[in-house]
């Protein structure tokens, strides 16, 4: 089972007053692969209220290492699964693909990212997807941002004061990503 935070966060202050949605609410599904933790966010902007976010869930889906690669990849297809069935988002945003110097932590992120890719087709869920510099530099402003500026960022941002969990935090950029990136292109 996946660990997840607390729900219904404070809405955080926005400063754009454009309505750009025509959904009720607007949710948004962010997602921070990785075969180990798999990260998620779901946030919810109001066509009415576009200066609010709030942020409906957050977790971490946890594999054990011990076990095979194809069981993994099924728990991460299958709480993805269960997470969109559950909140229904509108989108779903996922972080691209990064070379790391170890090749085979980046063939890890490619299956994690295929586990969740496939439970977004299989659900008909419209998929974005971001470079990690790109969300980093649309949520802090600084491309190059650590993970504790991340971080705080979307403490920030979400109005929390107990603490988010690295990947968590990871999957709440990529929603507030996509969200701040949609209103820019209305």
């Amino acid at each position: 089972m996946s660990e997840k935070a607390s729900k219904e966060m404070p809405a955080a202050e926005k400063k754009e007053e454009k309505n750009c949605y025509d959904e009720k609410n607007y949710r948004i599904l962010g997602v921070d692969p990785g075969l180990n933790k798999t990260g998620y966010a779901i946030i919810e902007a109001s066509s009415r209220k576009l200066n609010a976010v709030n942020c409906l869930e957050l977790g971490v889906i946890r594999t054990s290492s011990k076990d095979e690669i194809q069981k993994r990849l099924a728990k991460i297809y299958s709480e993805i699964g269960s997470i969109i069935q559950e909140f229904k988002p509108s989108i779903a945003a996922i972080e691209k693909v990064f070379i790391n110097i170890n090749p085979e932590s980046s063939i890890s992120l490619c299956f994690a990212r295929g586990a969740c890719l496939t439970a977004f087709g299989s659900l008909q869920i419209k998929t974005v997807e971001y470079s990690p510099n790109s969300i980093k530099k649309t949520v802090t402003g600084f491309g190059l941002a650590d993970k504790k500026q991340v971080t705080r960022t979307i403490m920030v941002e979400l109005g929390t004061r107990s603490n988010i969990p690295a990947d968590s935090a990871d999957a709440a950029a990529v929603a507030l990503c996509h969200l701040y990136r949609s209103k820019q292109n209305m």
